[in-house]
């Protein structure tokens, strides 16, 4: 063995008058049995500038380390903890940028091989430096031609953004995800969401409010080197299209190795014009995209798996592409063989990140089975929780918790067990939801934010633990081999239903998208929402709910070869199709967005369908309860043609409206993730079965009073209120009935929304 015992920290910093020359620097090394100790080297991947926002790639040497050595990565930045952002592999390298001035320390921990228990390390420092001089931004050019790094100068507050917008008369800000402020220090964006060959203006917003002046960056064009989907929108926005959310985060696969250089993570506008990709080539990784995490990042799945297809690694990058973190099956396995688990095949279809930081896998293993005498190779699915450092905290393993005898529903046999595809997160318990395609089920295992011990607490699906409630007309109401199984509230779930077992007995059954209630006391799932898309996905597929209530999926495997492709579909909450856009090649996952860094305004529950009451003339109900609603005085909740709604069209969302009756009030605690300006939209109607009511509704922010309004008629008409200024953190939204005449008149309100505005 050789060990690190007095490691030597140097400064490295590499003066901008230096030849391109690289500079290897070794810690202090003291000889054990003969073998020197690892050294550092520093390779800059740019010409000598040591700023923040260019990429460093770091490269380890050692000695006395075995035949197949194996190198782990650990970042710390100024003042903050390790982040470990490359696990173990056989890959010596990595390449990192950082994001912020200050001096950093770099390790490097070898071991030689994936199953030793101890390693030696060496550490070396660097320091970044600030790319603003003097008071004003800077932006600068990534290599993604698409991004650009905004350098904010040190400023006052605790807060930021960026807003930014195409350079015109009357610009229209999109916002980017805060970030603290450092005493003293420049706060760095990366910018993206933009168009090719286009000019924008840039300019940050304190938590206060200040706004800076703005500054202009010119996008580039898209490499020609990179084979780029085509996309083709077949059906336009329609009326009721929620033209908010209108970027579209694509998620592609292929159906064995891609060619070099093509592009399967990207974005587009609704038009079909790509406004973001990331770049396998430049950075060294093919895959697919998993889940956009809020404040901008994503988790790609990719590399090559040995046995079952699936990939090898799981890898967290920014939007200019580079790698935060990233771990593999061999780093993962060497850990379950830690803790006495089974040793995986792969990672596979899901990649989730939790509330508490932490991050959800799905991965393959296998075990062979007694079968009436016969050994037989069953390949199953295990659910890993991976910490803040990609390392095992939490295993499921379903070869403990289910049954072997039951064979999948279309005869895909032992090899393919269970073919788990999604996991969802429970708001309401800390567990988790497993889609199990080929079982035709979905199950909640006993998570408990990681103090749960696995059990399968329930089945959902035929023959399940549930019965299902339908309406009459809707024949095999159930849901088969399913995809992209999620929460929207604590007891709502969306799924994409492929439908491969009803298109068996039926070839002209098309894929779903459904809603369901889940009701964990009765057992009962009510369907609410039965979407006919059109099409018949055979498999692949994603659901999600936007913010004004409408719904979309994705019929992700559609053609035939060589001519696949995929359709990210939006319905409103009838079912009726409102927009459709088609892109070449098959499609995994979409995801409907207004941006790339997620909402500003975290708003539960905008269409009051939290808490169900059906329809008819008693379905409505003073001061309900299971929504992030509060309800006081006179004001609730009613269903279509009830008591309070029986002269009215139906609730333009759903089927429920929340009503604002004499001097009631609704709230909700919101949070805004940052400071800045904001408007508030509502539906809302008059009363319609209760003489001529002219009720008139406040608008109130933390007790403030930002607007007042009258609905017009009894037809349901948005609403926007004037703009107005919020820091970041928790805010009150209250609608407060002001009922000017005393005749205990009555509003109906729908599809509230919270938008982020140009500040003042």
């Amino acid at each position: 063995m050789w060990q690190l015992l007095t490691p030597f920290r140097k400064r490295v910093e590499t003066r901008h008058t230096l030849a391109r020359r690289n500079r290897r620097y070794r810690p202090h090394c003291k000889l054990l049995e003969d073998r020197c100790l690892l050294s550092v080297s520093l390779t800059p991947s740019r010409p000598p500038a040591p700023l923040v926002g260019s990429p460093v790639t770091w490269t380890a040497t050692a000695s006395g380390d075995g035949t197949t050595p194996v190198y782990q990565f650990s970042v710390t930045p100024p003042g903050g903890a390790s982040q470990m952002v490359q696990d173990f592999s056989p890959s010596n390298s990595f390449t990192w940028d950082p994001m912020q001035e200050g001096t950093y320390d770099i390790k490097v921990i070898v071991k030689d091989s994936f199953s030793a228990s101890t390693g030696e390390s060496a550490t070396a420092s660097y320091t970044a430096k600030s790319r603003v001089v003097g008071t004003s931004a800077v932006i600068s050019p990534t290599a993604n031609p698409l991004v650009a790094l905004y350098s904010a100068p040190p400023s006052p507050g605790s807060s930021m953004y960026v807003q930014f917008s195409p350079r015109g008369p009357n610009p229209s800000w999109t916002s980017t995800a805060p970030l603290p402020i450092v005493p003293g220090k420049s706060t760095n964006f990366l910018v993206a969401g933009m168009l090719p060959n286009t000019t924008y203006l840039m300019r940050d917003v304190l938590n206060d409010g200040t706004v800076s002046a703005p500054l202009a960056f010119t996008t580039g064009s898209l490499p020609s080197n990179l084979a780029f989907p085509n996309f083709s929108v077949p059906q336009p926005p329609a009326p009721g299209t929620d033209l908010t959310q209108d970027m579209i985060l694509h998620s592609g696969v292929g159906t064995g190795p891609l060619p070099a250089g093509t592009v399967t993570v990207l974005a587009t506008g609704l038009g079909g014009h790509v406004d973001w990709y990331y770049d396998p080539v430049a950075n060294k990784f093919q895959g697919y995209a998993t889940t956009l995490v809020p404040g901008g990042t994503v988790l790609i799945l990719g590399g090559t798996a040995s046995g079952q297809g699936g990939e090898s690694a799981v890898r967290e990058v920014d939007l200019a592409g580079d790698t935060l973190r990233e771990t593999n099956v061999n780093a993962i396995n060497a850990e379950l063989a830690a803790l006495g688990q089974d040793q995986i095949l792969n990672i596979n279809h899901e990649a989730l990140r939790l509330p508490n930081g932490d991050t959800a896998i799905l991965a393959s293993n296998q075990r062979v089975i007694d079968v009436k005498g016969t050994p037989t190779t069953y390949v199953g699915d295990m659910v890993i929780v991976l910490d803040k450092n990609f390392q095992v905290s939490w295993v499921w393993n379903a070869f403990d918790w289910l049954s072997t005898s039951r064979l999948p529903t279309n005869g895909e046999g032992p090899g393919d067990w269970l073919h788990a595809n999604s996991i969802s997160y429970s708001p309401e318990d800390g567990d988790l939801l497993v889609s199990l395609r080929n079982q035709d089920w979905v199950i909640k295992i006993d998570y408990a934010n990681g103090t749960g011990d696995g059990h399968v607490v329930w089945t959902l699906g035929q023959g399940g633990n549930f019965t299902i409630k339908a309406p009459p007309s809707v024949q095999s109401p159930w849901f088969s081999h399913q995809h992209d199984v999620t929460y929207i509230d604590d007891s709502t779930i969306l799924v994409f239903d492929d439908g491969n077992t009803r298109h068996l007995t039926d070839p002209n059954a098309d894929s779903r998208g459904q809603e369901l209630i889940l009701n964990e006391q009765t057992m009962t799932a009510t369907l609410v929402v039965n979407a006919n898309l059109g099409n018949y996905s055979t498999a692949l597929g994603s659901a999600q709910m936007l913010p004004n209530g409408n719904l979309a999926f994705t019929s992700g495997f559609l053609g035939t070869a060589p001519n696949y492709y995929g359709q990210s579909i939006e319905v409103l909450p009838n079912g009726t199709k409102t927009y459709v856009q088609q892109m070449t090649g098959l499609e995994y996952r979409s995801y409907f967005m207004s941006n790339l860094y997620g909402p500003l305004a975290n708003l539960l529950d905008p269409g009051f369908e939290d808490t169900i009451l059906g329809t008819g003339g008693s379905a409505y109900q003073y001061d309900p309860t299971g929504t992030a609603w509060r309800f006081s005085g006179t004001a609730g909740v009613a269903g279509n043609g009830s008591g309070f709604t029986s002269g009215n069209p139906n609730a333009p969302q759903g089927s429920q409206v929340a009503f604002l009756q004499a001097t009631g009030t609704i709230s909700q605690v919101v949070d805004f993730a940052a400071a800045g300006s904001y408007q508030i939209s509502v539906s809302a109607a008059q009363r319609g079965n209760f003489g001529t009511s002219d009720e008139e509704v406040k608008v109130e922010v933390d007790g403030t009073v930002v607007d007042t309004f009258t609905p017009a008629s009894t037809r349901y008409t948005t609403y926007t209120t004037a703009s107005f200024n919020v820091t970041a953190g928790s805010h009150t939204i209250t609608f407060v009935g002001v009922d000017p005449t005393g005749k205990d008149y009555t509003a109906l309100l729908d599809q509230v929304s919270i938008n982020n505005v140009s500040p003042r």
